[in-house]
């Protein structure tokens, strides 16, 4: 069991060449991206560390923060596909796009699932998430998204039909996110490193760190030695079978804050 203070990291960071960070609630603030935030990744853009977000969101929203915020790039739909331009951030070069197999691949076997779920829940279509529709390989459904309710019901059903099935899936602050193919956070996170790094994150304990608020985050908490909870994990710790090693004071992206500080500070 980890959870240290980041204040007593002791220096940890000093060798970090690489941020990857979950979005919801880690870098934003209940959807919201502050100007601070914005201010923090373009600091460590000038520091020359490299931020990757690594999130459940469609891929709609992930060409846009790869095209417009200062990072190196985003894994999204839970490690489907990764975007990135090239060059640096200051070279505006065009989108590069990287599936976990191929498009035509991952948009079958959306259509699939969707059937999957849409013969087994009356009325599913009121279950899917506002970006449904900028999805390519996954399906989305509503648990706490500008909802005047939780939708705990939904949230209960559909994780059993996903366990009785054997749907691949994960639950962050507000969806249940679920496809069929054999990419995970984890996997992509490898692959990209492995591009960047020509190593494995594994070899790499000092150069990485990863950033995150919720359940589906742990397995990357198991797999980088560095890892950093934002402040407001502690409401789902009780569900977290594996922590990160050190705790923000600050929650949601007031914590990310303080961790790109500390980055800074330490480099």
């Amino acid at each position: 069991m980890s959870l240290i203070p980041l204040s007593q990291r002791g220096g940890a960071f000093s060798k970090v060449e690489l941020l990857l960070t979950d979005l919801d609630d880690t870098v934003t603030t209940h959807g919201l991206l502050t100007g601070e935030v914005y201010q923090s990744l373009w600091a460590l853009n000038e520091a020359g560390v490299q931020v990757i977000v690594v999130t459940g969101a469609c891929a709609g929203w992930c060409d846009h923060l790869a095209r417009s915020w200062p990072i190196a790039g985003v894994i999204g739909e839970n490690g489907a596909f990764f975007f990135s331009r090239e060059g640096s951030v200051s070279d505006h070069g065009k989108l590069q796009r990287q599936y976990w197999s191929t498009l035509e691949q991952l948009q079958h076997d959306q259509r699939q699932l969707m059937a999957k779920f849409s013969a087994t829940f009356k009325d599913f279509d009121q279950f899917l998430t506002h970006d449904q529709h900028y999805r390519l390989a996954e399906v989305a459904i509503n648990v706490n998204q500008d909802l005047a309710v939780p939708a705990l019901e939904r949230r209960d059903a559909v994780l059993a039909f996903c366990q009785q099935e054997g749907i691949s899936h994960s639950v962050s602050s507000i969806h249940i996110n679920t496809w069929v193919a054999q990419n995970s956070k984890r996997a992509m996170c490898e692959r990209v490193v492995q591009q960047y790094f020509n190593q494995p994150i594994a070899e790499l304990p000092d150069q990485l760190i990863y950033s995150g608020d919720s359940p589906n985050d742990q397995e990357m908490f198991s797999t980088v030695k560095l890892s950093v909870g934002v402040a407001n994990i502690l409401a789902v710790k009780d569900q977290l079978k594996t922590l990160p090693t050190y705790l923000t004071t600050g929650s949601h992206g007031q914590g990310f804050d303080q961790i790109a500080a500390a980055i800074l500070a330490d480099k």
